[in-house]
């Protein structure tokens, strides 16, 4: 994800999350968690790679279907 064409904000990202499992993406301050969150959601179009849900692209799936799987709690600065 790039915010500008110069600078990736997320590069090198790769993790697995298992069927039923519960994450938590925790780290400082800019480090990428919104965004990460936002691309998993289709809040924003990736420029390059690839999401892989079951193995299928990211594009393959509907927003609501994706959105209504997801639940995010954020903490109150």
């Amino acid at each position: 994800l790039a915010y500008n064409h110069d600078e990736w904000v997320l590069k090198d990202i790769s993790f697995k999350i298992k069927p039923g499992e519960k994450i938590a993406l925790v780290g400082h301050t800019g480090s990428g968690k919104t965004s990460i969150v936002n691309l998993i959601l289709g809040m924003y179009p990736y420029q390059k790679g690839r999401i892989l849900i079951d193995g299928k692209e990211l594009k393959n799936y509907g927003l609501k279907d994706i959105r209504s799987n997801v639940g995010i709690v954020q903490q109150d600065v």
